[in-house]
This record gives C-alpha cells, structure tokens and sequence, in this order.
C-alpha cells in the first residue's frame, strides 16, 4: 500500500564515511535511547500493524527529528546542505515521513501507492540526485552459498 521515494545522489564521497565519519559519531551527543525506543514501541510499530499510513509518517518524521540531533552540528543543520532544497521539493508534493539516511545525502519519504504516478510526473530534478521509488523489505539478510 505504501511506497518509498528515495532522493539519491549521483556522485560517491558525500556525507562523512570511513575515519571522519567514525571520529564525527565519537564526539555527538547521543539522543536519549528512551525517547527513540519509546517513539519505536508506542508509535511506530503499532501504526505498521494498524496499517495506518498517517500515524506512520509522523513517528518516522519525529524519530527522524529526534536522530537529527546527532548530526546538526556536524553537518550545519538537520539534513545534509545538498538535501534541503530535495526536502522542500518532497515536502511540497505531499511526501511524508521524509528523512535523511545517516550523514545522508540519500533522503527518504513515503507516498501513498495510488500517489506514485503523480509524484514520478512532478519531481524535478535537483542538482545531483536521482529518485526511485521502491518497497519495503519484510524479510531480513539472506545468506546465499556459492
């Protein structure tokens, strides 16, 4: 019923990766682990199994407000600077639930199924992103034998 609309960029190296990024975590202010668990426990999974796609948006939104924290004073703000004007753009066209994945600068949010075609027709394109659209993965890893 929902999908995923990611924002991803189309250059390597952005966001903070290897070294730097493992001496950027060592130095945040870690989010409290009770609110986040609580937004997981009380909010999040129940809006899954409710199906209730309003009620899901939000707890990924605030959880999303909450890890936010961790990379603001690093990164200059809430989300990478590449991926505010991707996030107005998201915000704009009715795309809820919008997040950044770690350092970013991949951005996600979710749309109705029924939204898709509408959403594909106005994302414009913004400086070094490409959109996909994608599902949910209900099944973890798998591990394959050669």
């Amino acid at each position: 019923e929902w999908k995923i609309l990611l924002a991803i960029p189309t250059v390597e190296g952005l966001g903070l990766h290897s070294q730097v990024e493992e001496e950027s975590f060592n130095k945040l202010n870690a989010a409290s682990l009770k609110d986040s668990s609580s937004i997981i426990l009380m909010k999040l999974l129940p809006s899954i199994i409710e199906k209730d796609f309003s009620k899901f948006s939000e707890a990924v939104e605030e959880l999303d407000n909450l890890t936010s924290c961790f990379f603001k004073d690093i990164q200059s703000g809430s989300y990478h600077p590449l991926s505010k004007k991707i996030v107005e753009l998201m915000k704009n066209l009715g795309v809820q639930g919008i997040g950044q994945s770690s350092w970013g600068p991949t951005i996600y949010g979710f749309v109705r199924k029924d939204e898709v075609e509408y959403m594909a027709r106005r994302l414009k394109p913004v400086d070094i992103f490409r959109y996909l659209f994608t599902d949910a993965r209900n099944y973890g890893a798998q591990v394959i034998e050669l």
